[in-house]
């Protein structure tokens, strides 16, 4: 939501930014690669990387004839010896979902609102990693006032903030 540069005297040149391939999801039954997926629910808790739902084209693209698929995956990463090793892609979401506002937190990833074929929605929900369990806990919360897909999120001062995105109708500026 909020962008920064640090600027420091005598400093001659901006820090460089390197990009590098951290993991890979695994490819569905059917396939040999991944296809990837897009506006998955996706954070941190207790250093695992959790990557769930998201949407893609498995059989095309869209102006080739393809069809949009919603995905209800779990996936869990770990780091080891520097790299991100897949310990878990077995669990599912309760509903395929994609496009929702996350957020890390201590208690785990807050995901809201989000799409799937059935339209645009108002949930709210905990991705919560269970040590105990080595599994993803998901616990539902309070709705959100209107159902909202695409917007932002940010903590601060242990508050959740959810701005912007698209409602059923519009874009909308609600800020939560």
């Amino acid at each position: 939501m909020f962008a920064g540069y640090n600027t420091c005297a005598g400093q001659k040149q901006p820090p460089v930014l390197q990009w590098k391939l951290a993991c890979e999801l695994p490819p569905n039954a059917s396939a040999k690669l991944s296809p990837g997926i897009a506006g998955p629910l996706a954070g941190i808790h207790a250093d695992k990387l959790v990557i769930a739902g998201g949407s893609n084209f498995p059989e095309g693209m869209p102006w080739d004839g393809g069809k949009k698929i919603y995905c209800k995956n779990i996936y869990v990463f770990e780091k080891e010896n520097g790299k991100m090793h897949l310990t878990s892609s077995t669990e599912m979401l309760t509903e395929a979902l994609a496009y929702t506002a996350n957020v890390s937190t201590d208690s785990g990833i807050i995901c809201m609102g989000g799409e799937n074929e059935k339209g645009i929605s108002d949930q709210v929900m905990l991705l919560r990693y269970n040590t105990h369990t080595s599994k993803v806990d998901l616990l539902q919360y309070p709705k959100l006032p209107v159902a909202t897909t695409n917007a932002s999120a940010c903590v601060a001062s242990n508050l959740v903030f959810v701005a912007g995105g698209e409602t059923n109708t519009w874009p909308t500026n609600g800020f939560y």
